[in-house]
């Protein structure tokens, strides 16, 4: 480097540094101008030397405040209340016309039969059933039982009847001595209807004997009289 070029390149940058800073403040200060013109604008201008009079107190009409206009009260009314239109009435259907009714008189049926047609449907259901025992024996068999005990349940159902349990014997032996065997054979038989659960109120027991056979002249035919037999009646009133 020569001598002398160092300082000639400081002036130079010297110099532009100058100019950088004088066109700086050229334009600051033309900011600052347009400011202060634009404030000179906006504030208010001085009043001017005109002197006006000022009015005097007593120049001024004193003009008294409208006085408030009272407004009248609103008529209100109460609206009525509105009644709901009544529904109407259901319509009723035309009453039917009056029927003639005819009136039949019915008798009412008696179920339970009279006393008489009871103890003549007893007497009926008896006829022809006899128990039977062996020669000399007042002792009845299972088959005899069976019969006594439909016999039992049939007068029960009819309680206004009465039952004679007859005793019978065959011709043999004295006749003493088959009366006390035809009592015992109607008495045995009382007592297996009470055994069976038979209410025996309604039985009479009676012994015959040999008196009233139903096979005569015959002895093959004995043992159709050794037998109990029922004859069914009519129960005596009380009192009578």
């Amino acid at each position: 480097m020569r001598p002398g070029g160092f300082g000639s390149i400081a002036s130079v940058v010297f110099a532009r540094q100058a100019g950088v800073c004088a066109v700086a403040l050229a334009g600051f200060a033309l900011i600052g101008v347009t400011a202060s013109a634009g404030l000179n604008a906006v504030a208010p201008q001085p009043a001017t030397s005109l002197s006006v009079k000022a009015p005097k107190v007593t120049d001024i009409a004193l003009i008294s405040a409208p006085q408030p206009l009272a407004m009248p009260a609103p008529d209100v009314q109460t609206p009525a209340p509105i009644a709901a239109p009544a529904a109407p009435a259901p319509k009723q259907p035309p009453a039917p016309a009056p029927q003639q009714v005819t009136v039949i008189a019915v008798t009412p049926t008696i179920t339970q039969p009279s006393i008489e047609s009871c103890v003549t449907q007893l007497a009926a259901f008896v006829e022809g059933k006899s128990l039977h025992f062996p020669t000399a024996s007042a002792a009845l068999t299972p088959d005899e039982t069976e019969v006594l005990k439909l016999i039992g349940t049939q007068a029960q159902a009819c309680p206004e009847a009465l039952v004679q349990i007859e005793g019978h014997t065959d011709s043999v032996g004295p006749d003493a001595l088959n009366l006390k065997l035809s009592w015992k054979r109607a008495e045995n038989t009382l007592a297996a209807l009470k055994a069976l659960g038979i209410e025996t109120r309604q039985f009479e027991p009676v012994g015959y004997g040999a008196r009233a056979p139903l096979a005569q002249g015959d002895a093959s035919e004995d043992h159709l009289n050794r037998r109990v037999a029922f004859t069914v009646l009519k129960r005596p009133e009380p009192g009578t």
